[in-house]
Formats: structure tokens, C-alpha cells, sequence
């Protein structure tokens, strides 16, 4: 996170004013942590582009009554694949997804992001699922909230 700030000063003078306003000379506490969302949207950003788990692995159950095993519902056969495995960081920079800029640090997309969540969440084509940081998933972490400890 500080290598990204430090690299993009519009956003370290940005994340810097956001902890002046919403903090002033005092120390930062737990009850400024909802008020920091600059400060939400660059720890995101940076997670998005440098993923604590670069790769991760899907094997099919093996009670699955489904033969064979399908993924993209129903779209793509796993049969003869034992596991797909998952590139974390080509998936969270891919241009489709994030623009033709996927490889810059800008904190203002994940921001944008988070609000298109309850813009676009009827839409059809909407995939809530796209990022792993920003992921909704129901087999969410004890403190998935770590991002700000």
C-alpha cells in the first residue's frame, strides 16, 4: 500500500487530507475506521493489484452428483481436469474487468466499484464476484475487515 502511494502522489495527498479531516492531530481509533473510505479504497487497490494469495485451487467434491463436473453454470466440462487452478493477479488486472489501465494504481476504481455494487446489482451481465478483495462471498473470513487492523 505504501510502496502505491508513494509511487502516485495525487493519491497519497488525497489519502493524507481524508486522515487530517477525519482524524485531525489526534490518533487515529476504531471509530474513524468507517469515516477512512479514501483510505478503504486504497488498501483495496492495493490488494487488488498485489493479492496476499497470488494463486488458489478449486477441485470438484467428490460427492458431486454432476458427471461431469461443470463450471460457468454448465458452460465448461471439467472432465479429466482435477483441479482448476486460479491466477489471482491476472484475474484482478484483466482489462475487461478494470479498463485498459488494470495495471495502475487508482484507488478511485475500487471506490466507483463499491458504489456500482448497489448500482448494477440487477443487472444481468453483473458478476459481484470479479474480485477477490472485493469479493461477497458466504465463506467470508473471521475479520475480513483486516485490510484496516
Amino acid at each position: 500500500m505504501f510502496y502505491n502511494l508513494i509511487k502516485n502522489s495525487a493519491a497519497y495527498r488525497a489519502a493524507q487530507k481524508e486522515v487530517d479531516e477525519v482524524c485531525g492531530k489526534g490518533p487515529v481509533t476504531v471509530d474513524h475506521i468507517p469515516k477512512l473510505k479514501y483510505i478503504t479504497a486504497v488498501l483495496r487497490e492495493a490488494l487488488r493489484l498485489n493479492p496476499t494469495a497470488p494463486t488458489f485451487s478449486l477441485a470438484p467434491h467428490p460427492d458431486l452428483d454432476e458427471h461431469p463436473p461443470t463450471i460457468g453454470k454448465g458452460k465448461y466440462s471439467l472432465e479429466g481436469i482435477p483441479a482448476v487452478v486460479a491466477i489471482i493477479q491476472k484475474i484482478q488486472r484483466d482489462p475487461k474487468v478494470y479498463g485498459p489501465d488494470a495495471n495502475e494504481f487508482k484507488p478511485e476504481r475500487v471506490a466507483d466499484y463499491l458504489l456500482s455494487i448497489v448500482k448494477h446489482s440487477g443487472s444481468a451481465n453483473y458478476e459481484p464476484r470479479c474480485s477477490t478483495t472485493l469479493s461477497k462471498s458466504s465463506r467470508k473470513v473471521l475479520g475480513s475487515r483486516s485490510e484496516m487492523a
